[in-house]
């Protein structure tokens, strides 16, 4: 009788014990320590049963006006896209949420004025996380949908990033994409449009591209490069020396020796750090012409 008793009073002890909070999934996320965080609420999410709802809700996120409030979102996806959580993969509830993530991302930063000042958490927003979030569920979609692609690929801040080089080695199948892009108004989409590009042929070379090109397409892509090394804007000529760099393309030494002289982008005045159009050309063409 007194053990039933003593239990009994346990148990009631028990109950008037603060019980510990559940995750509130509608309450933004601190940023810092952002990871850590974002993996324990993932995994909560995933071992709950609850990946679509946080799929959805990680969205809504990355909708935010608040750059590390986007930033928590894509996190929330990357975990929830990880290994421990296949079930999402057999939804297709993943790719889904990736796609829409990424059409918010580009309706988001179509908004923004060139030149302004932007908070730290866009940049790791952009050069961080996101593409992670993009490469993995491109790792894993087969085939990898057009429209991704095409989306994908005009995001600021991925020219020659480990991103690209995945999407790349879609070969002829990201050709028209890379191809519309390096003929973008905005030299944004040109720069990242020709490191596309640049990708496309070296994975063909390689012998890496899922679907080889043919030589008339290879052709193809190579002259684009050439053409954009004369381009009016200045960035775009600097991308495109990095461009038929990692394209290899000899063919492009001709253009290569004029720039290296004749740029109006010489350097003068500036510091000796500063990557001018006749120093990166100069550059390749020890590459490519040693």
């Amino acid at each position: 009788m007194k053990l039933l008793v003593a239990i009994f009073a346990l148990g009631i002890g028990l109950e008037k014990l603060p019980r510990p909070p559940l995750l509130d999934l509608t309450a933004p996320l601190e940023l810092a320590p952002a990871r850590g965080r974002v993996k324990v609420r993932a995994n909560y999410l995933v071992q709950s049963g609850s990946t679509i709802r946080g799929t959805l809700h990680a969205l809504e996120r990355m909708g935010s006006a608040r750059w590390d409030i986007r930033v928590a979102g894509a996190s929330d996806l990357l975990v929830l896209a990880d290994d421990d959580a296949m079930s999402l993969e057999a939804e297709g509830v993943t790719e889904k949420a990736a796609m829409l993530a990424l059409t918010e991302t580009q309706a988001f930063a179509s908004r923004n004025q060139p030149g302004a000042l932007y908070p730290p958490a866009r940049e790791e927003f952009y050069r961080s996380v996101l593409p992670e979030l993009l490469e993995r569920i491109l790792r894993r979609a087969t085939p990898v949908p057009e429209a991704f692609l095409n989306g994908a690929a005009s995001l600021p801040h991925i020219a020659f990033s480990a991103y690209t080089g995945l999407m790349a080695r879609q070969g002829a199948s990201g050709m028209s994409a890379a191809m519309a892009l390096s003929g973008a108004a905005r030299s944004i989409e040109r720069n990242n449009g020709n490191s596309l590009i640049a990708e496309i042929v070296r994975a063909h070379d390689d012998g890496q591209a899922k679907v080889a090109l043919t030589g008339e397409q290879r052709g193809v892509l190579v002259q684009r490069l050439r053409d954009a090394l004369l381009d009016s804007t200045l960035s775009v000529r600097k991308t495109a020396i990095e461009a038929v760099m990692r394209a290899r393309d000899v063919g492009a030494v001709p253009i290569l020796i004029q720039l290296s002289t004749t740029d109006p982008d010489d350097g003068a005045g500036l510091p000796p750090t500063y990557r001018s159009v006749r120093r990166l050309a100069a550059q390749a063409l020890q590459q490519l012409a040693p």
